[in-house]
């Protein structure tokens, strides 16, 4: 969500250019990578669905690009499909919901920027930052007064913040909207993942990310699924974002009534059990 306003292994399967896409079939699926490919809340199982599993192979045979688009670093994400123990890894990644990375086998880290994006979203940031930071001080004094929260300053200046319960989190949110609506600084916003938050530029999250790959990849929104849980998600799950939406049983309240209102699916059972029954339920699952 943008400022939580509502709105390296070998691949088993090489997936093909987008060129080889059937017209109207699906061409790229999007996937949230906690609570929705897998799910964090039961430590004991990290593993994805074997019915996801053999989905994701076989539309990847097919020529679907799958992407994970994920608020975690890629050091984070690396360490998750380790344990996930996946046959195959993903084409694409978006890491921090806003960087756009690629396989590239000379890469120290397997992975490497795709075009131009994660350099305009640093000059993004920069001229925020240049811009906002008496917003941030305003909002640090705040939340250190007022909150239990726990306020992180980073190096970059793109600070985070833990709350204590979601209702803290409610509450501080409403303050950063007064204080950017007050100070005018509409290019401010955060990704939100329920008591967690990390400041950003409105322009840069996971919906903005995804678009940008898919323009790369020629691929139109009416053939892109993406599927999500948790409030970060929300600005990929918008029609003008993907043409097919879904949510897995597990979802945040806002989450499953975005997709809802949207006349996305909503699935029954959890985290990629759920995934297999929205890509089934939209024929893409055999």
């Amino acid at each position: 969500m943008s400022g939580n306003i509502p709105n390296s292994e070998e691949t088993s399967t090489a997936a093909l250019p987008p060129s080889t896409l059937a017209p109207l079939g699906l061409g790229l699926i999007s996937l949230d990578f906690d609570g929705t490919l897998v799910d964090s809340m039961h430590p004991s199982d990290h593993s994805v669905h074997p019915s996801l599993v053999r989905a994701i192979e076989r539309l990847r045979a097919e020529g679907v690009v799958w992407v994970i688009n994920t608020g975690r670093t890629l050091s984070g994400l690396k360490v998750g499909l380790d344990i996930a123990g996946l046959p195959f890894a993903p084409d694409y990644v978006i890491t921090e919901e806003t960087s756009l990375l690629a396989p590239c086998a000379d890469h120290p880290e397997g992975w490497n920027a795709l075009g131009d994006w994660n350099h305009e979203r640093d000059h993004a940031f920069r001229s925020l930052l240049a811009e906002s930071g008496h917003v941030f001080d305003e909002i640090r004094e705040f939340v250190t007064a007022h909150t239990q929260a726990e306020y992180l300053q980073r190096t970059d200046g793109l600070d985070e913040i833990v709350a204590n319960s979601e209702a803290e989190m409610e509450r501080i949110c409403h303050r950063i909207e007064e204080v950017r609506h007050a100070h005018e600084a509409h290019p401010l916003g955060y990704q939100r993942n329920t008591v967690y938050l990390r400041f950003g530029h409105r322009g840069y999250q996971k919906g903005s990310t995804l678009t940008r790959l898919a323009s790369y990849l020629e691929i139109p929104t009416q053939r892109i699924f993406a599927a999500g849980d948790n409030l970060n998600d929300l600005p990929m799950l918008d029609p003008e974002v993907a043409g097919y939406l879904a949510c897995p049983g597990n979802s945040h309240p806002l989450v499953q009534e975005t997709v809802r209102r949207h006349g996305g699916y909503l699935a029954r059972s959890r985290t990629g059990e759920g995934l297999t029954e929205a890509l089934r339920f939209f024929g893409f699952a055999g």
